[in-house]
């Protein structure tokens, strides 16, 4: 699970560095809100998952695995609502972009793993 995370935290850094390139500054900071929006949850989620597997049957990780989840999304969308009420010079293609790009890494990572 975390070689996920390196590989998002890889992916959001490359993101930043070509927003950055493109769009300059701004663009850089709003890739690194779009990915930090991802990869945040995602680590936090992976954390608390471990932590859970390691004390409870399968069966019980199961169902945290649902709760987690949905958490997870959540934060992600309240993470995505307190950057664009703080952030007023949000560059929307590079935050999404960045989004994009981080969350591709899990299919990535699963294909590899195949």
């Amino acid at each position: 699970m975390f070689r996920v995370i390196r590989l998002q935290l890889i992916a959001t850094t490359i993101a930043v560095v070509l927003a950055g390139l493109l769009a300059g500054g701004r663009g850089s900071i709003s890739a690194a809100i779009g990915g930090g929006a991802v990869l945040l949850p995602n680590f936090l989620f992976a954390l608390r998952l471990m932590a859970a597997s390691a004390n409870r049957a399968s069966v019980a990780t199961a169902g945290l695995f649902i709760v987690y989840e949905f958490l997870k999304l959540a934060f992600t969308l309240v993470l995505l609502a307190i950057a664009i009420a703080l952030y007023a010079d949000l560059n929307w293609p590079s935050m999404l972009l960045s989004m994009a790009i981080t969350l591709q890494v899990n299919f990535l990572a699963l294909a590899k793993r195949t």
